[in-house]
């Protein structure tokens, strides 16, 4: 079946009667090479996939459950002219490396909670000095979270050693 609008640049338009009124719900623009302009939702069943370019190098899918976006070729980027916001209801935003977990970032109780997740490895904290990368801090956590400053590290307010002392003998306690 071939649908043809033969005039140059004309529209191919869908239209139908909704409770008494004339409604166009789909219009391919032949003036802009078959552009679709829906009129309200698209609508696709659990598992069914949106393939996007030549080779489906991007795809939005939802199996009922969970809901994906794969760019499947070179990077995904996510641009907003105003705030990008993560917004997820279980608390927990995922990071992830060809599938494998490796930080965390948590709301506790409005705690905001930056984790790494993988055994004994650090949070690292980088910068760019004069044109050169640095660590400026590392916290080792194959050494209980340990602070490492690269260069000096200045206090504001007051600074606090904390140390603690076994007693063994009440005659220590009262020393």
């Amino acid at each position: 079946i071939t649908i043809d609008a033969a005039a140059n640049d004309s529209d191919i338009i869908f239209k139908e009667t909704d409770g008494g009124v004339d409604t166009t719900y789909l219009t391919l623009d032949g003036s802009d090479g078959g552009s679709a302009t829906f009129n309200h939702n698209i609508q696709m069943v659990d598992s069914a996939q949106l393939r996007i370019g030549n080779d489906n190098d991007l795809i939005l899918s939802m199996d009922g459950t969970q809901g994906q976006i794969h760019g499947v070729q070179g990077n995904l980027l996510l641009d907003a002219e105003a705030d990008l916001i993560l917004d997820a209801k279980g608390n927990d935003i995922l990071l992830k490396a060809d599938g494998t977990q490796f930080g965390e970032i948590t709301n506790s109780s409005t705690d905001l909670v930056i984790k790494s997740t993988t055994s004994d490895k650090d949070i690292l904290f980088k910068g760019n000095d004069g044109g050169s990368a640095i660590t400026a801090l590392t916290l080792d956590m194959s050494n209980a979270g340990e602070a490492i400053f690269n260069g000096a590290a200045l206090a504001r307010g007051a600074v606090v050693q904390r140390s603690y002392v076994t007693l063994t003998s009440t005659t220590q306690l009262t020393s």
